[in-house]
């Protein structure tokens, strides 16, 4: 009976299902494709791009490969910084703290979101809002000193570790953003959402549609992929 109570009280710790979370969609490292539409009243438009994502040593690259006026753009992210590769003028600029929930190439995604700064994991302290069945509600409130904007998240999540909603409020209380999770597939073994759609509430006929195109997860990773001085070679070849 032991075994079986310690399990329980394990699978509702509300730190280890976030983390559990975390690691289905991120792992320890990652290398993938997706496909993003970006939805406006009056027009849509169709990105393509691929991310290296290196969590233990908190780093990603992160290369547009269409369409091809925006092919070629490089976004390298290094602990707290990171900086943007623009191959119309050949030049490399850093993006400052302040600009990291600056919409990511138009869309209703971030630079922090796409760049992958924060870590829920991490950054959040979590509580159990509600359990029913096997659908759990956390609520995520910044760590002290955490570098993070949003002043609140609410996460409806599917035992044991598929994200379904994400609420996101901001430090007056009023909740601006919101995330679905679906279609829910199996890559390479490990069975997970490949649709995320954000949807911001202020605005009217915008929304985002993230689609995974593919992922391979614990790739061994290079240092050298990670450089700045190397941005416009990466921009050039399509990646590392």
């Amino acid at each position: 009976m032991l075994p079986l109570l310690l399990a329980i009280t394990l699978a509702l710790d509300p730190h280890l299902l976030v983390q559990r979370v975390e690691n289905l969609l991120r792992s320890q490292t990652s290398v993938g494709e997706y496909e993003m539409e970006i939805h406006r009243p009056r027009f849509q438009r169709t990105l393509r791009f691929r991310f290296w994502d290196d969590r233990r040593e908190d780093r990603s690259l992160v290369v547009v490969l269409a369409p091809p006026k925006d092919r070629g753009t490089v976004f390298l992210k290094i602990k707290t910084d990171l900086w943007m590769y623009l191959p119309r003028v050949r030049r490399t600029v850093r993006i400052p703290p302040s600009m990291m929930m600056n919409s990511w190439m138009g869309s209703d995604f971030t630079n922090d979101d796409v760049a992958r700064s924060s870590s829920i994991s991490q950054d959040y302290e979590p509580r159990i809002l509600e359990q029913k069945g096997d659908t759990i509600t956390l609520e995520l409130r910044p760590k002290p000193d955490a570098p993070v904007v949003w002043d609140r998240i609410v996460l409806e999540m599917l035992l044991p570790n598929l994200p379904l909603v994400e609420h996101f409020y901001n430090a007056r209380g009023e909740e601006v953003r919101v995330i679905t999770f679906r279609e829910v597939k199996t890559l390479h073994g490990r069975r997970l959402p490949t649709v995320m759609e954000a949807v911001p509430l202020n605005r009217p006929g915008h929304k985002t549609v993230l689609r995974l195109v593919d992922v391979r997860f614990d790739v061994p990773m290079r240092a050298s992929w990670f450089q700045v001085s190397r941005l416009e070679e990466i921009s050039t070849r399509g990646g590392p």
